[in-house]
């Protein structure tokens, strides 16, 4: 019995909440994570071309798999010579009626008569498959996908019945049809035979070529080979890995081009999306390519060679991991071992990773475990402590958001006007009359004349709809760091344009026909429906309500009056649907008291990090020379809140931006770039920031130190004041006898700097700096190792930007006693036992205290900012930018063939972070400039910055993989990170040391002996209010259907299941059922009256041996005695 349900409750449970149909949609990602995968999907592609016809007789027999068949066919496409349905046809008869979408339909193709004739652009209405292949983005696991929209529309039951249907239909389909991939599917064309064999030579004299302008620095620099950062080597090898690289993209289009797309099946395979990809075909039936480890060819691993097959200091193609050959042909052994080399890299990355990040899964678990939506809707954990006053700050469910469009968006002041201004501001009666006379009814021009305070709150809506225009653009493109597309979609609930659709479409609406409905009418009633949306949502307080502007915005663009009347032509009885249904869906999409938002972000973050590389450094900047950690470690330095980044990098752009429109032309010779435009976001004058000022700023930033002109440091020792140095032969003439005068003999320690006469001398400035220092760094000396100006000279003769000589007179009667540093070498120091109190202690001895010294020396800051050690130059190419003028969007534009405009802001990226000095600077833009490191964000810019840091710094790291997680479940987990005023660490460190946290949670996570030791020595208590404490003890845990009481009456149950006909169910005419036991036999579990339930008496039952009221040694019983 232990997995058979044991009480109503439980099976409530397994019905409507782990029943499988219900999880289909992950509220990670709010897409399905079940669709039509592999063979199915392969005949789903197959089965809806417009050339696979069916008999009387397949339909029927594939009818025989769908349950909701009736009996009735629709009408045949063919009728002669013989009745053929074609697969869109059968389709159709499985898409449940009241799914209508399109996809790839723009609104201009509508009017032209032959706009689905490519079988591209997908159409449903009415459950009916217009137009469209029903490939992996229709019914896969996609988002938009015909089974998201079952599911969100319909509920799961029908999207189960659509997904049974489908796969049994196209798969009885394809044992019909059949569907092989043979031989001659991956035979190499004759053409592409010669193109490969071409190529692979054309690789040998590329690289000759290649090595040659190497071996010449002047045909490196006029080629601007040098990467960089970089060795000349390192160079090398990454000019010709991309070379070789591009080589594999070539191969795989010329297989596209060679290969018969109508008639062979891997090809068929591929375009289904159902498996592989081109490039796996490039490499069965061309060549395997350039086989790569840690983005790089493959390194030596013998002397000077890859393998023993291969000659010394070989650089070419086949010595380096190129693979010539295909599978089809066979690899040679040493081609066999290099690609072996890739597979057997990625296995270990898979073995190892697995471990780590299902570490970092259990620590994210074991952090938010117990917080649960109440029914505030609050989010709190089992102590009380509140993370989110509402959950993702709308109380919205992240499985029914959608990405949807607002349109206003991208809309220039002409076309917005176009499409929602329904009154201008100087019309009048006659005006409105004869511009919608053949729009709108009678009627309703006649209310719109005569309301002037209509037509002021018509003029008012669409103010509104320009003012949010403007707010999106500037939250999401002037304030934020920019951007290679243009961001028109935005993730929310409720799709209202495709309810409009399906009630036009249900309704029979027709766009041609007059609308009665009163667009006066239509803008009170959405200004009735926000209200009732904030109420709803419970945002009375007016700061709140920023909270769901986002979706008040997609209400008031969505629902403008304009458009619902004029393009829609909505009559009023479909308005009022809509609103109904818009109230409906709403509240149908709104997070449920109980549910375990916490164990939900923990997954939703958890399991994706399987998905990425266990050690990623992403080249950053224009000249990609900059490491940045990615992945596992970068994701771990987060949650671990380290005070020390391994990477700590700035990324500062400038106000106003550094933006500038470059003309790129084909020739060369015409090529003008840097060219200004006035038709910028920030139109900048002739002699504003400019890239001189770009250059000035860096050196302004860049942090100097002495050490960075000190080539090498000496310590000497002057025994006789009047016999010259034991030095070197270049250093000999620097010193003579006689240096020293009869006051300074006793300087016998000398601390020698050579210094880079060649920087310094292009900075002038600088070594004033470093004289000046030098005195400066003595004072600050004084108290740590003792030597000030009293025993110390620095000789002036020195300072003549070869070398800096300081003498020191050392004390031996005065040494300073200290204890060693824990960790930290102390050179050669003078050890000394103390026997009283057995302790070691240090004894200051010259050379120590010079070689301190010189640390200290070399640390000292010049000038720019402390711990900025480098900086790149970095740009962004934007496909768009705003003209003032017109207020649309301009993107890049071709001219007049030759070429075209690149729209690129530049900004710099620096290796060291110091964050709030760099906000100190002029022209630095503030509000966009930041640093990767979170812990400096969080002291600098408070808790709220940091968590905000956070969050943009893990979207990042899926970014760079492609992966998407609903920002929900981010600033969930990074609530409970922040929300206490300090970084709290997702480790031990952090969740075993919060005080309020129970005693057996935090001793089920880690370190459990000391904190149950501690617990007992202090007398702690638990309340057991939290999760694992109550799994601990196997008690009810008191959240999710046990985070409420129901309060009932027992006499009243009692009567009900003694009344209840269960008999009636397994007997017929008073006989037990052959296929059932008997209960009163003692042979098995009663099968109904007998088995235990609330209300049930012990004595009732005592006689059933299989249930837990019959009497055992242990005298075991369940609670319900």
């Amino acid at each position: 019995n232990m997995h058979v349900p044991q009480s109503y409750e439980t099976i409530a449970e397994l019905k409507y909440l782990a029943h499988v149909p219900r999880q289909i949609v992950t509220p990670k990602s709010n897409q399905p994570v079940m669709g039509i995968v592999q063979d199915s999907l392969l005949g789903c592609c197959l089965f809806t071309q417009r050339d696979t016809f069916l008999t009387r007789d397949q339909v029927m027999h594939l009818m025989m798999w769908n349950e909701q068949f009736t009996g009735e066919l629709p009408m045949p496409a063919i009728l002669k010579p013989q009745e053929l349905w074609t697969g869109k046809q059968i389709m159709s008869m499985i898409i449940p009626q009241s799914i209508n979408t399109e996809r790839g339909i723009r609104e201009d193709d509508l009017r032209k008569p032959n706009w689905n004739a490519d079988d591209k652009s997908l159409c449903i209405q009415r459950g009916s498959l217009v137009s469209g292949i029903f490939n992996k983005e229709l019914v896969g696991q996609g988002a938009g996908s015909v089974v998201h929209l079952c599911w969100l529309d319909l509920g799961a039951e029908k999207t189960l019945e659509f997904m049974t249907s489908c796969q049994r239909i196209v798969n009885n389909w394809l044992i019909m049809h059949s569907f092989t991939v043979g031989c001659q599917d991956i035979a190499p064309h004759i053409n592409l035979v010669a193109e490969t064999e071409k190529r692979s030579k054309e690789q040998d004299e590329e690289y000759i070529k290649l090595l040659q302008i190497f071996l010449d620095a002047k045909k490196i620099q006029d080629n601007r080979y040098h990467q960089k950062g970089k060795r000349i080597m390192d160079s090398f090898e990454y000019s010709f890995n991309m070379k070789l690289n591009k080589v594999r993209d070539d191969i795989n289009s010329k297989v596209t081009e060679t290969i018969d797309q109508i008639r062979n099946c891997m090809y068929k395979m591929i375009w289904a999306k159902s498996k592989g990809e081109a490039s796996n075909l490039a490499q069965i039936t061309s060549l395997v390519g350039q086989q790569n480890l840690e983005s790089k060819r493959i390194q030596f691993g013998f002397a000077y060679r890859t393998l023993p097959h291969f000659s010394k200091f070989d650089y070419g193609p086949e010595a380096r991991g190129f693979v010539a050959s295909n599978f089809f042909k066979g690899l040679k052994p040493t081609e066999f071992f290099f690609h072996t080399m890739g597979g057997r890299d990625g296995l270990i990355d898979t073995a190892v990773k697995t471990s780590r990040t299902g570490y970092i899964q259990r620590k994210l678990i074991k952090a938010v475990e117990d917080v649960f939506v109440r029914y505030d809707s609050s989010c709190r954990d089992s102590v009380g402590a509140v993370y989110q006053f509402h959950y993702g700050e709308d109380k919205m469910a992240a499985e029914f958001i959608e990405h949807q469009e607002i349109k206003c968006v991208n809309l220039s002041n002409a076309q917005l006007e176009e499409k929602y201004e329904l009154i201008k501001e100087q019309w009048f009666g006659s005006e409105i009359r004869q511009k919608y006379q053949n729009i709108l009814t009678e009627d309703v021009i006649k209310d719109i004349e005569e309301d002037f305070e209509g037509q002021a709150l018509l003029k008012g809506e669409f103010d509104e709809i320009k003012k949010i225009r403007n707010e999106l653009r500037r939250l999401f493109l002037i304030d934020s760091a920019p951007k290679e597309e243009l961001f028109t979609h935005y993730y929310l609930v409720v799709n209202i344009e495709r309810i409009i659709s399906t009630i036009k479409i249900n309704k029979k609406i027709s766009d041609r026909e007059k609308c009665r409905l009163n667009p006066i009418y239509v803008t009170q009633q959405v200004d009735e429906l926000i209200q009732k949306v904030d109420k709803l949502l419970s945002y009375d307080l007016e700061e709140r309500k920023d909270c769901i502007n986002l979706f008040r915005t997609h209400l008031k663009v969505s629902l403008a009056s304009k458009d619902l009347c004029c393009r829609h032509r909505l009559t009023p009885e479909a308005f009022q649907e809509l609103i109904s249904e818009i109230i409906y869906k709403l509240k149908k999409s709104m997070a449920h008291p109980g549910e375990a938002v916490g164990a939900i972000a923990a997954q939703s973050l958890g399991e994706p990090t399987t998905q990425m590389t266990l050690n990623t450094f992403h080249k950053s900047g224009v000249t990609g020379d900059k490491n940045v950690t990615l992945g596992v470690p970068r994701l771990q330095e987060l949650l671990d809140a380290s005070k020390k980044t391994k990477t700590p990098s700035l990324t500062i752009y400038f106000d106003p931006p550094l933006e500038y429109a470059e003309l790129e032309l084909k020739d060369d010779k015409d090529k003008k770039s840097y060219l200004k435009t006035e038709q910028l976001v920030h139109p900048h004058k002739q002699d504003d920031f400019t890239q001189s000022m770009l250059v000035q700023m860096q050196g302004r930033i860049l942090g100097q130190t002495f050490g960075q002109y000190i080539i090498k440091s000496e310590i000497y020792y002057q025994s006789d004041p009047n016999n010259p140095l034991h030095i070197t032969e270049d250093q000999e003439d620097n010193f003579t006898d006689g240096i020293f005068d009869q006051d300074e003999a006793k300087y016998k320690w000398i601390l020698f700097l050579h210094m880079d006469h060649q920087k310094i001398l292009s900075n002038l400035e600088t070594w004033d700096k470093i004289r000046d220092s030098i005195p400066k760094i003595l004072d600050e000396t004084q108290v740590k190792f003792g030597i000030s100006s009293q025993n110390t000279i620095v000789d002036p003769d020195s300072m003549n930007h070869k070398y800096v000589q300081i003498k020191y007179f050392h004390d031996y009667a005065d040494q300073k006693k200290f204890k060693p540093e824990r960790g930290k070498g102390n050179f050669d120091d003078e050890i000394a036992f103390d026997e009283e109190n057995k302790t070691k202690t240090y004894v200051d001895t010259p050379y120590t205290i010079l070689k301190r010294l010189e640390e200290t020396i070399r640390g000292y800051s010049l000038g720019g900012i402390s711990k900025i050690t480098r900086i790149l130059h970095s740009q962004i190419e934007k496909q768009f930018y705003i003209n003032n003028k017109t207020g649309g969007f301009l993107k890049q534009a071709n001219v007049d063939g030759k070429g075209k405009w690149k729209i690129i802001e530049k900004y710099l990226e620096t290796e060291g972070t110091n964050l709030k000095e760099i906000l100190r600077l002029e022209h630095v833009d503030q509000r966009r400039t930041t640093t990767d490191d979170v812990y400096e964000i969080s002291q600098v810019l408070g808790i709220e910055a940091a968590r905000a840091a956070l969050v943009g710094e893990t979207r990042k790291i899926f970014n760079h993989y492609g992966i998407y997680i609903n920002y929900r479940h981010l600033y969930l987990l990074y609530d409970w990170m922040t929300h206490r005023g300090r970084l709290t660490a997702v480790n031990r460190n952090g969740i075993n040391r919060i005080p309020e946290v129970s005693v057996l949670r935090k001793s089920s996570f880690e370190e459990t002996v000391e904190i149950l030791y501690d617990a007992a020595v202090f007398s702690e208590i638990d309340h057991m209010r939290g999760l694992s404490e109550n799994i601990i003890f196997g008690q009810l845990c008191p959240h999710g259907t046990g985070c409420f009481e129901l309060m009932g009456n027992a006499k009243n149950v009692k009567e009900f299941k003694l009344k209840s006909s269960h008999a009636d169910k397994f007997t017929q005419g008073g006989e037990y059922l052959a296929e059932q036991s008997p209960y009163d036999q003692n042979q098995q579990t009663p099968l109904m009256l007998n088995t235990p339930g609330p209300g049930v008496s012990q004595g009732f039952i005592e006689n059933s041996p299989y249930t837990p009221y019959h009497k055992s040694p242990a005298n075991f019983a369940t609670p319900f005695g």
